[in-house]
């Protein structure tokens, strides 16, 4: 009797995450023209313009390279938005603004995949309800073209060398490919999600190291490598699709990127804590106290009920999502990264952030046995999801605009141009 139950309940809990989806989207689809221009959007609109006409000219037009460090970034939004753009009767910001937010909806399926994976239906449909709900999250997903798309690729990679955990030493071709294409589709917006290959050597080479057991295994060491140099070469070819700088440098190119942004010569100012300062000399709270603050109360609400959950509960997956999202954090406490903008550098830690949050709540309502403590623990996870609704404010019935007006028009003018 117990099957119809579980597939009752899967089938609910997918109808609620297509509706969730659907809500999503209309509100999309309403609020995508109230979003004003960043002080980024301009130029990495330009650098769309730019990489078509590297494509287009059989890369021949070198003129990316010469716009700012613009150059040193992976081109796959900016190609695809601008085609979109081109298409497009829609005004130009305003058509970015949708493909952004349509990347942001992409990484909610990818909450909700990830959830399902660590737990349940009900833990993947929770995931990605807190990540809709996460204000920084869906504020960024519309005119964020640097941050969100990163941090959708970098979700859905973890969700692929999760679900390939499970299925060692046999990975099958598949889960190869989508692992390969999803890691390389992140780099192909930063070099940063270079940081995920460590992650599979890692956490598949202890898997491995488990499946050895006290005995050196040859052919299952042969394996791993195998596997890990297919996921890393479908990993770089489907970055070099995407990025000139890979293109004509292959092995250099890269390099240089990865030494620019882990150092960042440029400094700026940001407010912080009643007082603004730069961005080389913030202080080894900063990321963490923003983190503090910008986070939903849901958050810490079911990353406390994960953290006060049997250690057996856990397992390689959940310690690998851990890692995903804990790591980044403790890398620039410890190296002392410059960063501005807020949290804006680790956007890319809140999706699994908010995924953890879903498998604490739900795992701990497992594990409660009286039922009116069941029934209040349940109450109180209810009562924050509505509260961070407060968080969104008020839609601006009219754009806001991060430039003088003048300087509005003479944006949107000249990409209408290009």
């Amino acid at each position: 009797m117990s099957r119809p139950v579980k597939s009752t309940n899967l089938i609910h809990w997918k109808t609620g995450f297509y509706l969730l989806l659907l809500l999503q989207g209309l509100a999309i689809l309403s609020t995508f023209t109230a979003y004003g221009i960043t002080n980024d959007e301009p130029i990495q609109a330009l650098y769309g313009t730019y990489l078509v006409r590297w494509y287009t000219s059989f890369f021949q037009d070198r003129i990316l390279f010469e716009l700012k460090d613009l150059y040193l970034y992976g081109g796959l939004f900016e190609t695809l938005a601008h085609l979109v753009v081109r298409l497009s009767p829609l005004d130009p910001y305003e058509t970015r603004h949708l493909c952004n937010s349509l990347v942001g909806l992409l990484g909610v399926g990818a909450a909700y995949r990830l959830g399902s994976a660590l737990g349940t239906p009900a833990t993947g449909f929770l995931a990605a309800l807190c990540l809709v709900l996460t204000p920084r999250y869906y504020g960024h997903s519309f005119n964020n073209p640097k941050d969100i798309p990163f941090a959708v690729g970098y979700l859905w990679t973890l969700h692929y060398m999760v679900q390939g955990l499970s299925t060692l030493p046999h990975l099958p071709s598949s889960q190869i490919w989508r692992t390969g294409l999803a890691m390389g589709l992140t780099l192909s917006i930063r070099i940063g999600g270079l940081v995920l290959a460590p992650y599979w050597v890692l956490f598949y080479g202890f898997r491995y190291l488990q499946l050895m057991g006290l005995k050196p295994n040859l052919q299952l060491a042969r394996r791993f490598l195998r596997q890990s140099l297919a996921v890393f070469a479908i990993a770089y070819g489907t970055m070099f699709l995407f990025w000139p700088l890979a293109q004509v440098d292959p092995i250099h190119g890269p390099l240089q990127a990865l030494n620019t942004f882990s150092q960042f010569p440029e400094t700026h100012y940001s407010f912080f804590q009643g007082d603004y300062i730069l961005s080389d000399t913030i202080p080894w709270y900063y990321a963490p106290l923003w983190l503090l603050l910008t986070l939903p109360e849901i958050a810490f609400w079911g990353l406390a009920a994960g953290a006060l959950l049997r250690f057996k509960t856990w397992g390689l997956n959940h310690a690998l999502v851990a890692f995903g999202a804990g790591f980044p954090i403790g890398y620039v406490i410890f190296s002392h990264s410059p960063l501005y903008d807020g949290i804006r550098h680790l956007l890319f830690v809140i999706p699994p952030l908010m995924v953890l949050t879903a498998v604490g709540i739900t795992k701990r309502t497992e594990q409660i046995q009286n039922t009116w403590i069941c029934r209040t623990f349940m109450f109180i996870t209810g009562l924050l999801l509505v509260l961070t609704l407060q968080d969104y404010g008020a839609t601006p019935s009219q754009p806001v605009c991060l430039f003088q007006p003048s300087h509005c028009r003479r944006h949107r003018s000249s990409l209408q141009k290009v």
